[in-house]
């Protein structure tokens, strides 16, 4: 599964850090190794489903966040889904390069401000994301094997109280 041997899947507390610091700062260190193993993980694992290889949990998530868009009637535009993910206007703008050029997305001028652009999955791209999907789930289903269902929830209900933190 993922390799927890890590070199850097703990980090080890700093001298003259007081134990709880140390522990918040190893928490942290752990939670973003484990991104990256799972987003390797992940990525290795997409064209097993069918999904192309150029396809990575980034653009997944690109193409997930339009598709809810257009499902949630909610906004498609390109400053709005970059703030969404996270990502720079440089960033989404590479992103949405590719998978315009994949044939995955379409621009389209913004029906209510000719200065924003919309993004819209085409033909091809919609009909990704039922793959899309199903191989995440089975992708998560296999990370999270380790645990319990009780494990599951804990985790799921900290993570959300992380989140939602800081949303």
């Amino acid at each position: 599964m993922i390799d927890g041997n890590s070199r850097n899947q703990m980090a080890t507390p700093l001298s003259g850090m007081d134990s709880e610091m140390a522990m918040t700062t190893n928490i942290c260190s752990s939670i973003i190794c484990l991104s990256h193993l799972v987003e390797r993980y992940a990525n290795a694992r997409l064209p097993s489903f069918g999904v192309p290889p150029t396809l990575t949990i980034p653009r997944v998530r690109l193409l997930l966040a339009v598709a809810t868009g257009k499902a949630e009637d909610i906004s498609t535009r390109m400053s709005d889904i970059a703030l969404d993910l996270g990502v720079t206007s440089r960033t989404i703008t590479t992103m949405v390069d590719a998978l315009e050029r994949e044939g995955l997305i379409e621009r389209v001028p913004d029906a209510n401000d000719r200065r924003a652009i919309t993004l819209v999955l085409t033909e091809e791209g919609e009909a990704s994301i039922p793959r899309i999907k199903t191989a995440l789930d089975e992708i998560g289903a296999a990370v999270m094997s380790p645990l319990t269902d009780t494990d599951h929830q804990a985790l799921h209900g900290l993570l959300i109280q992380l989140l939602e933190r800081d949303a």
